[in-house]
């Protein structure tokens, strides 16, 4: 069964339709000739998943008194259209093939805010969901650190070459959906907090993009949180980062929200039917 990142009262139709399918399509026609309530019906398809026990003090959420005010502060709905191709963006230096476990926890020890991300992949020009495409993610922890690797370009001087923190591989599921439970992001200097991803269709490359966050987003968690606040404030954002510009920044920006003690972060990438089309860069 599909899982709630969102309330389901915030999707419209279309996206409803893009996300649940026939379900939903018999969903919405139950309630416009009646019977039990549009929401009631769209909540049923969308049950609340919890997020599951990450089992350590490692993971963090807000003080209860901001939690209202980490509701609002963190939820950011960028205004795009799903169903386009999303143009390729550099892989970047730290990208770890060793790190790339099939698994879907990916915290490995990481302490951090909780964080549920989760993508949708589909084909960009018919907006079908892929099924059994393979997602991988890789992020900082907290601090601003890639695990598995000994560069100072990913690591400034950590020894975390052994470890495998914030890296993972899910295949998709028959709605082209894919979750990581993980922790936010932390800055590191000269670019801004993002989350790189590769999808692949039986072990080709399809597409790899890098994902940001609002920046309202993001300086309330490094403001505000216990786990990120220890830190000096991010020099680089999204107005001043070297691979998001001011016209393809919507395009790749996350939706998300804050719900029961974790971010949830959505993305839906298009990607092309065949290798054989021409791949577009951002």
């Amino acid at each position: 069964m599909k899982e709630a990142i969102f309330d389901p009262s915030l999707l419209n139709r279309r996206e409803m339709l893009l996300r649940g399918g026939k379900g939903f399509a018999a969903a919405l026609s139950l309630a416009a000739i009646g019977g039990p309530s549009r929401r009631d019906l769209l909540n049923l398809l969308l049950p609340h998943a919890p997020f599951p026990n990450l089992a350590g003090a490692h993971l963090i959420s807000f003080e209860p008194k901001l939690e209202a005010e980490a509701e609002e502060a963190l939820t950011y709905v960028p205004a795009v259209d799903t169903c386009v191709l999303t143009c390729g963006l550099t892989l970047g230096p730290c990208y770890s093939a060793a790190g790339a476990l099939t698994r879907r926890d990916i915290t490995a020890g990481a302490t951090g805010l909780p964080a549920r991300l989760a993508f949708r992949i589909i084909y960009a020009d018919t907006c079908q969901p892929v099924t059994n495409a393979t997602v991988d993610v890789w992020h900082t922890n907290a601090s601003g650190i890639y695990s598995a690797l000994s560069a100072q370009v990913c690591t400034t001087g950590a020894n975390v070459a052994n470890q495998t923190f914030c890296r993972g591989v899910q295949p998709t599921d028959s709605d082209g959906m894919v979750y990581f439970d993980t922790v936010y992001p932390g800055w590191y200097s000269s670019r801004t907090t993002h989350i790189h991803t590769t999808i692949r269709i039986n072990g080709t490359e399809y597409a790899t993009a890098q994902f940001p966050f609002a920046d309202r987003v993001s300086d309330f968690v490094y403001r505000k949180h216990p786990l990120y606040n220890t830190r000096s404030l991010r020099t680089t954002n999204n107005t001043n980062d070297g691979v998001f510009t001011s016209s393809n920044l919507q395009t790749y920006i996350f939706e998300t929200r804050y719900k029961d003690g974790q971010i949830q972060i959505f993305k839906t990438i298009g990607i092309r039917s065949s290798t054989s089309q021409s791949l577009c860069q951002g």
